[in-house]
């Protein structure tokens, strides 16, 4: 795709930077823009629009900060609504999709939508250092295949490594790669949604998904031909096409993530937090170490609390009973009021 080819809407070449929430894009977002920021919100929402400007040697680029969003199909508020709409209909000249490496699967089912969008897509894995920490780093190559040729970047954006390469992949048209929706199911899905797909060019992909799935009604028209595309899976699979496809979906995700990481991390090495919960939160075993973990804090605070029990009874005797009695007689007091006061209130 040629640099005239690329020309998007007014003030130069656009992208947005798409991804789960916590992915890392805000941070991104500043690392490339700077100060040359603009805040404001979408038309007739409060939510927050954030757009920059980069300046590159091939021009200036206007980077779009999106909402975190889960998945382009439905779900999540307004925010996500708002990210969905923008990155389907708007005049992108790209796309910068920021995964979180240590959620790799999880973030593989986003990356799987996209690549129905026929976009250029560019893939960002952002908390690499985290990755390299675990012994979980993915074989960069490998991803690349799998996803059909597109860009794939290594970065920690809150230090700016990576950042320079992704700088150079930007001042270039990155690649979109083949067509790849037919790769992403297996071949009796594949087929039923070639089929759909001929019979209902107006309708983009993700709009094809969300009627088979029963997201969206689907126009007079296409409606025969989903309901006879929705039988013939169910035909295949024994499912309901909504089942079908997000199991599709699921196990896409989970053979890339396994093919691209180190066999010893699986879909990626769990940290030491997530094995301890898997004891700690189980349905059976939890209950009595729950109840154990109690009995030990009782224990220990009832043993600690014995240490220091002397030496405050004896500070506060001595404050408060002989210190104040001797204060006291000192100032006059009758023996009956000492006794009262001291032996009495300070006792």
């Amino acid at each position: 795709m040629s640099h005239t080819a690329m020309v998007g809407t007014r003030g130069g070449r656009r992208i947005a930077l798409v991804g789960n929430p916590n992915s890392g894009k805000t941070t991104l977002f500043n690392a490339l823009t700077g100060a040359h920021q603009q805040v404001g919100n979408w038309p007739g929402v409060t939510v927050e629009r954030r757009e920059g400007r980069l300046r590159l040697d091939s021009g200036e680029l206007i980077v779009v900060d999106l909402p975190g969003v889960y998945s382009l199909l439905g779900g999540g508020g307004v925010d996500q609504d708002i990210a969905r709409a923008y990155v389907q209909n708007a005049q992108l000249d790209g796309l910068v999709q920021v995964v979180d490496v240590g959620q790799l699967q999880r973030h593989l089912l986003l990356t799987h939508e996209l690549l129905h969008l026929g976009r250029p897509l560019l893939l960002v894995l952002n908390m690499m250092d985290e990755a390299r920490a675990r012994r979980a780093v993915p074989d960069l190559d490998r991803l690349r295949q799998r996803l059909g040729g597109i860009a794939v970047l290594p970065m920690v954006a809150r230090r700016g490594e990576g950042l320079a390469q992704l700088r150079e992949a930007l001042e270039r048209d990155f690649p979109q790669g083949g067509e790849p929706v037919p790769a992403l199911y297996p071949a009796e899905l594949a087929h039923t949604l070639a089929q759909l797909a001929a019979q209902t060019p107006t309708l983009a992909a993700l709009d094809r998904l969300r009627i088979l799935e029963g997201l969206a009604p689907p126009p007079t028209d296409a409606e025969p031909h989903a309901r006879r595309a929705r039988e013939e899976i169910r035909a295949k699979t024994g499912e309901d096409a909504a089942d079908a496809l997000a199991a599709a979906r699921f196990a896409w995700a989970e053979d890339t993530a396994r093919a691209v990481l180190p066999a010893t991390t699986a879909s990626a090495k769990e940290r030491w937090t997530q094995r301890l919960d898997r004891w700690i939160l189980h349905p059976v075993i939890g209950v009595p170490i729950f109840l154990g973990v109690l009995y030990a804090l009782l224990v220990a605070s009832f043993n600690a609390g014995a240490i220091f029990q002397d030496f405050f009874e004896d500070g506060s005797k001595a404050i408060l009973v002989h210190g104040l009695g001797h204060l006291l007689l000192d100032a006059g007091l009758p023996d009956w009021g000492v006794q009262a006061l001291a032996g009495g209130f300070g006792g």
